[in-house]
């Protein structure tokens, strides 16, 4: 079966790598997709690049009429989506898939009892004359079985690494209020990741999939990444994202 996907491109300032992302997107060799792209208000020309694809029947384009950050963007993007059944793939503005086939891929592990899949990821930094180098993570492992059997996803070594896909069912489950900084009220600015990833594991359970063949390329130039722009401010927001309430997982979605 051709399960259908939904391309969920979220960012912020990206200009120098944009082109390289929506293009990763819209190029795949697929037909049963779409692609949602939220512009977060960037200020550097990113959305007047992407206003170049709006053509494309495929695409999506939303722009924040103020500054939102991740976990607020995911939201934005998952209200968008008109299909109950698509499997949503995360795709920061700054990085890309990997290759052309890489919905061809995830269709073929998702069957009905896949419900989320992480990994695999290459570092990728662009050099002065735009050629890319590029180092595979190796490091990725599955979540041990005493995470899943015990839901205990929060407590152990961060696994679910790009490229992170789930059912839109699944992210329906969630309570919103999941994402907002309890000391603050308001969104979580930084760890939009785990935000996002550690209810999606915890409600999936025994129902995900780690995928060691690599399909996308994370940036590593951009200095607006979390931990460059302030690397204590993430760790806060991580360590409440570790701590806060789980998720029991479902047994039918």
């Amino acid at each position: 079966m051709d399960n259908h996907f939904t391309i969920m491109m979220l960012g912020y300032n990206s200009a120098p790598w944009i082109r390289r992302c929506v293009e990763s997107a819209l190029q795949q060799d697929y037909d049963n997709f779409d692609v949602i792209a939220v512009d977060a208000e960037t200020n550097d020309g990113t959305y007047y690049i992407l206003k170049e694809y709006e053509s494309n029947p495929r695409l999506t384009l939303i722009r924040n009429e103020k500054r939102k950050y991740v976990s607020e963007n995911i939201c934005v993007a998952m209200d968008a989506v008109t299909n109950d059944d698509t499997i949503v793939c995360c795709l920061d503005f700054d990085d890309q898939l990997m290759r052309g086939d890489v919905l061809q891929v995830l269709n073929r592990e998702y069957d009905e009892n896949t419900w989320l899949t992480y990994g695999s990821y290459a570092d990728c930094y662009v050099n002065d004359d735009g050629s890319c180098s590029i180092y595979p993570n190796d490091k990725l492992e599955r979540y041990s079985d005493f995470a899943i059997e015990t839901n205990n996803f929060r407590h152990e070594n961060w696994q679910a690494t790009h490229l992170r896909t789930f059912r839109k069912k699944l992210f329906d489950k969630i309570d919103r209020k999941s994402f907002i900084d309890p000391d603050t009220g308001t969104w979580y600015e930084m760890a939009g990741d785990m935000g996002l990833m550690f209810p999606l594991l915890e409600l999936a359970g025994d129902k995900i999939k780690c995928i060691k063949e690599c399909l996308y390329l994370y940036n590593k130039n951009n200095p607006l990444s979390d931990d460059k722009v302030s690397l204590d401010r993430q760790v806060s927001c991580e360590n409440k994202i570790r701590n806060a309430e789980k998720y029991q997982a479902l047994e039918t979605l």
